[in-house]
């Protein structure tokens, strides 16, 4: 995979930006216009990455070593839960049912011990089950964990390499847009926007064309 310090190299030949194959040399504590090509190139990833908080690309599982306690801590990264994938074993495998915090705070609290069947997500992704579990049980469940930017030259983007189109089009219109060059604004919109449904297509599988943040007007430079 592509790193930033790789990827800013081929945005500045791909903008016509002067230079030789290995400028810039580094990401960090670059002035002008070098520095606005290795901004938007962090910034157009970022973006993406975050178009869709479920992402295939996002997905991970969580798997926490599960004692008698029925508080268990969120993964580190955690973004969002599949609420539908979570699963408690003791002796079998067994579903739960989520419940917002709201009806758990009111109707679940004070149960007595046994073997959760619901459980529900803190204010601070916590997780509960309920009722506390009488016997050391383990919790699986599938989650999406939250995109971070690309910081230093060896980083590599969240997005998956085949797709890396889909940013540096982005990272060129918000380039464009800077500079006020209306043609490559326009150029690298458009092309932006046809990758985009190709990344959406192979890491959003359920989602209809429809429903395309390519079709939606959220195109913003910051």
């Amino acid at each position: 995979m592509s790193t930033k310090l790789e990827l800013a190299q081929q945005l500045r030949q791909e903008l016509g930006v002067t230079g030789n194959a290995d400028t810039p040399t580094s990401t960090v504590g670059q002035i002008g216009t070098l520095k606005k090509i290795c901004d938007c190139l962090t910034e157009a990833e970022y973006f993406v990455s975050t178009l869709w908080n479920d992402w295939n690309f996002l997905w991970k599982q969580h798997a926490p070593s599960t004692t008698t306690d029925s508080v268990i801590d969120a993964p580190s990264d955690i973004g969002t839960y599949d609420k539908e994938s979570f699963y408690f074993t003791i002796v079998d495998e067994e579903p739960l049912t989520f419940v917002t915090y709201k009806e758990y705070r009111s109707d679940y609290r004070d149960s007595e011990d046994g073997t959760p069947c619901i459980f529900t997500i803190r204010p601070d992704k916590k997780i509960i089950l309920e009722p506390p579990q009488d016997a050391t049980g383990t919790l699986v469940c599938d989650y999406w964990h939250s995109p971070v930017k690309m910081d230093g030259d060896s980083a590599t983007p969240t997005i998956p390499e085949r797709f890396e189109r889909v940013f540096l089009e982005y990272a060129k219109y918000m380039f464009a847009v800077q500079f006020k060059d209306m043609e490559l604004e326009q150029q690298s919109l458009a092309l932006y926007k046809a990758a985009l449904l190709k990344l959406e297509s192979a890491e959003l599988p359920d989602r209809e064309d429809g429903n395309s943040q390519a079709f939606q007007g959220r195109i913003t430079v910051e």
